[in-house]
């Protein structure tokens, strides 16, 4: 099947999402197709965009263009319509936070606090998916975006390590806040609802293993090897803890550290 992908481009105005048409593509329906670039590499973003109500030979994708944040894309049809012409718009949806989604990202229960690690949860939250790389970094300051997704809490930009379209792993702000305060995402399709998240001074929890529903805490001995029970994990030795056994344990919320160092 020929569909002459690449006879039509467009770009963002960051150059990191673009538009390809093809309209050569169905039976000469044509289609197009967006990218975005993440750390050097182009991905495809959903399935091929394909406008509906052509009418015969349309060449969808002879011409494309996009808005200059990525959110909109018109793919234009020559031929549609017998030599009429047509053109379709496709807008990319905005950014939308769970009205549930913003929880403590080690026992995934609501509340936070300052310098705890956050889960939020939702739908559009990013067109890419990574953890922050060397690159992100301003000297030994962590992120505050990634790929133009940030976060706020209660207003202040929290430290942003992961991002997916349905996820996000946050840094929380240094804040005295407590109460309920809003958390609200910012993506280059805009700015999502706002959810309210308890903040306290104070949210322990422990990470845990993925295995058996989290039922064990995420430890190892002073020499790496992994605390939990035997064959817990596949292909990775563990062993019970045993009595002497120095024991590293990993959590967030424990409040500030001693001696105190900046959040971020």
């Amino acid at each position: 099947m020929l569909f002459r992908s690449g006879s039509s481009v467009a770009l963002s105005t960051d150059g990191n999402t673009a538009i390809v048409g093809g309209y050569n593509d169905n039976g000469i329906v044509g289609a197009a197709w967006v990218y975005t670039r993440s750390g050097g590499v182009w991905s495809q973003q959903g399935s091929k965009l394909v406008g509906t109500g052509a009418v015969g030979i349309a060449l969808q994708g002879s011409s494309v263009a996009l808005s200059g944040d990525g959110s909109t894309a018109i793919i234009g049809g020559a031929w549609d319509n017998n030599n009429v012409g047509a053109a379709w718009v496709f807008v990319i949806p905005g950014p939308s936070v769970a009205s549930t989604g913003v929880v403590n990202g080690a026992s995934y229960l609501p509340g936070v606090a300052p310098g705890t690690w956050i889960t939020i949860q939702g739908a559009n939250l990013s067109l890419t998916t990574r953890t922050w790389t060397n690159a992100d970094f301003s000297g030994s300051n962590l992120p505050t975006q990634l790929d133009g997704v940030s976060v706020t809490v209660d207003g202040k930009a929290a430290y942003v390590y992961f991002i997916s379209p349905t996820q996000l792993n946050v840094l929380s702000p240094d804040d005295a806040t407590q109460g309920a305060v809003p958390v609200q995402v910012t993506t280059a399709q805009g700015m999502s609802n706002v959810v309210d998240a308890i903040e306290t001074a104070l949210s322990p929890a422990l990470f845990t293993f993925s295995q058996q529903g989290g039922k064990y805490a995420a430890a190892v001995r002073a020499d790496g090897t992994y605390i939990a029970p035997p064959n817990l994990i596949s292909g990775v030795v563990t062993v019970p803890a045993g009595p002497g056994d120095i024991i590293l344990l990993f959590g967030t919320g424990f409040g500030p550290t001693t001696p105190p160092t900046p959040i971020g």
